[in-house]
C-alpha cells in the first residue's frame, strides 16, 4: 500500500529537522526558541548550504502538512494575527520589552502601508488599465496621486521607516557574496563602476575592498546618499565617491560598467526600459551592464515555500509599485525593448528564484 502524502511530509520534516538540530548542537549553537533571550534567527552561516537547504525543506513540508491536515475548506479561512500585532505596534508595547527597532519598523511598514494597500489592490486593477506606478492599491489606500517613492519623499518619518524595514529584506550574505564572485570584476582593470541607485554604497564598499583597481561612483537621490560618504572607511574614500543622480535622467558618467542592485523590481516594465535608455548617452562599445535582482522561476518548478515567497513578493510589488518579479525571458525583453545594441550575456543565481546576476554588453559596432 502506497504511503499517504501526509506521512511522506512528516518524514521529510523529521529527517531535515534532525539535520538542522545535529548541526546546531555540534557547533554549540542554541536551538530555536521563542524565549526572551533567544537569537532572532538560527544563525546558520552562508557556507552551510546543505543545512540551510534542509531547513527550507522542513519548512516547505511543514506548511504543506499543515494545510493538508486542515483540509481545503479551512485553508480558505486563515486565522490572521494582524489585530494583536497591530496593537503591539500602535501602543509601542514591544518597546517595554526587549527592543528591536528594525522589527518595529517592519511591523509599522506592514500595518500602515502594506496591509491597507493590499485591501485596495483589486480596486486599483479594476479602475486603472495602465501600469503607472501611482495607480496602485497603495495610492488608493493613502488617497494620493503620487507613486510610493514620491509619497515617501513627502513623509520623512515613513521614508526612514521604509528604508530601515527594507534593509532587513534586501538579501545579503551569501547572495551578496555571489554578486562579488559571479561577475569578473577584475576584467574591468583600472575602470570605473557606477552603482546606480546604490543608496549608502554598501555593495560598492565591498567591491572597493575586494578589487583595489576599481573606482566606484554611487549614484542616488540626495536623501538616499545624505551622510553616506562619512561612513566609508577612510582608506577607501579616494575610490568610493557619491553623486546625486536621478536614473530617469541621462547618465552623466562614462564608465566601464553600470551596476543596478534591487532597482528594477520596483518599477513597471516601461519604466525599466526608460532607465536602460537613459544610460545610452554614456555608453561605449564594450560597456557592461550588471543587474543584481530577482530571477523568478517558472510556476510549479520550486518547492512550496519558495514558490509562496516569490509569488507573495510579486504581488507586493504590484500592490506598492505596479511592478513585478521577472522571469529570465522578462529580463531579456527589457534589454530588447530598450535598444537592440544591448546584448544579453547570461544570468546566474545562487538558488532558483533568488537574487541573481544578469549581465549584458553594449555593442554599437
Amino acid at each position: 500500500m502506497a504511503s499517504s502524502r501526509i506521512t511522506e511530509l512528516a518524514v521529510i520534516v523529521s529527517l531535515n529537522t534532525r539535520k538542522v538540530t545535529d548541526y546546531l548542537e555540534s557547533n554549540g549553537m542554541p536551538t530555536p526558541s521563542f524565549s526572551i533571550d533567544a537569537p532572532l534567527n538560527l544563525g546558520i552561516p552562508k557556507e552551510a548550504v546543505e543545512i540551510d537547504n534542509a531547513r527550507r525543506l522542513a519548512l516547505a513540508a511543514s506548511i504543506e502538512l499543515h494545510d493538508l491536515l486542515q483540509g481545503p475548506s479551512a485553508c480558505l479561512k486563515p486565522v490572521i494575527n494582524g489585530t494583536s500585532l497591530n496593537a503591539i505596534y500602535i501602543y509601542d508595547i514591544a518597546s517595554k520589552l526587549k527592543e528591536d527597532p528594525k522589527a518595529m519598523d517592519m511591523a509599522g511598514l506592514m500595518f500602515d502601508e502594506c496591509w491597507q494597500s493590499m485591501a485596495r489592490t483589486v480596486d486599483a486593477m479594476r479602475m486603472f488599465k495602465s501600469h503607472e506606478p501611482n495607480q496602485t492599491g497603495h495610492a488608493l489606500a493613502h488617497d494620493t496621486q503620487d507613486n510610493m517613492f514620491d509619497w515617501l519623499g513627502k513623509h520623512p518619518e515613513k521614508a526612514r521607516r521604509f528604508t530601515s524595514a527594507i534593509s532587513t529584506l534586501v538579501p545579503t550574505g551569501r547572495q551578496e557574496l555571489f554578486l562579488l564572485r559571479e561577475f569578473d570584476w577584475a576584467s574591468l582593470g583600472n575602470g570605473t563602476v557606477v552603482d546606480v541607485g546604490g543608496s549608502s554604497g554598501g555593495v560598492s564598499i565591498q567591491l572597493a575592498k575586494e578589487f583595489q583597481d576599481l573606482d566606484l561612483v554611487v549614484q542616488d537621490l540626495p536623501e538616499a546618499i545624505d551622510g553616506a560618504a562619512e561612513k566609508v572607511p577612510v582608506e577607501l574614500r579616494p575610490r568610493v565617491k557619491f553623486m546625486e543622480h536621478d536614473f530617469f535622467t541621462d547618465q552623466p558618467v562614462v564608465a566601464e560598467a553600470y551596476l543596478f542592485r534591487a532597482i528594477f523590481h520596483n518599477w513597471p516594465d516601461h519604466y525599466c526600459v526608460k532607465i536602460l535608455q537613459k544610460l545610452v548617452p554614456a555608453l561605449r562599445h564594450g560597456t557592461m551592464i550588471i543587474i543584481n535582482d530577482g530571477i523568478a522561476a517558472e510556476p510549479g518548478t520550486l518547492d512550496l515555500l519558495s514558490e509562496r515567497n516569490i509569488r507573495a513578493y510579486d504581488m507586493l510589488m504590484m500592490t506598492l509599485f505596479n511592478a513585478r518579479e521577472r522571469e529570465l525571458d522578462d529580463w531579456l525583453g527589457l534589454f530588447t525593448q530598450a535598444d537592440k545594441r544591448f546584448k544579453f550575456i547570461g544570468a546566474q543565481s545562487p538558488d532558483v528564484g533568488t537574487m541573481g546576476v544578469i549581465t549584458a554588453i553594449w555593442e554599437d559596432r
